[in-house]
């Protein structure tokens, strides 16, 4: 559970650093370098430690891949937007789409024994 508050944190640390970078708030508070840095590492730390504490058994093994695929993908080209190379959109709309695929891909995974009602036991 204490890893889950972990990636919390970092995703917020992650969000407050975009409101600096792409909002242009805080400035005077946080170069635009710095931001960068820490936008990229509390980025990639917060998914990390969210791979660490998902359970698997609850979702299929496949939907978890290609959710968790195209968000690194995402991370991947939201860092390449960042340091201004080429291809970052095209890389973000690859991610998006994966993610999007990813939710075909039924989450819960169906239980083989069906439920039993309690009329069904005065029956027999």
């Amino acid at each position: 559970m204490i890893v889950k508050y972990l990636s919390a944190i970092c995703f917020v640390i992650a969000f407050l650093m975009a409101l600096v970078l792409f909002g242009r708030i805080g400035h005077s508070l946080v170069s635009t370098h710095t931001a960068k840095n820490i936008f990229i590492v509390s980025g990639a730390i917060g998914i990390f430690l969210n791979l660490l504490a998902y359970k698997t058994e609850k979702t299929k093994r496949s939907y978890n891949f290609w959710f968790w695929l195209g968000n690194l993908i995402i991370l991947k080209g939201l860092i390449f937007k960042l340091m201004h190379w080429p291809y970052s959109s095209i890389i973000i709309v690859v991610g998006l789409a994966i993610t999007g695929i990813s939710f075909f891909y039924s989450p819960k995974i169906e239980t083989s024994h069906k439920q039993e009602d309690l009329l069904d036991d005065l029956d027999s």
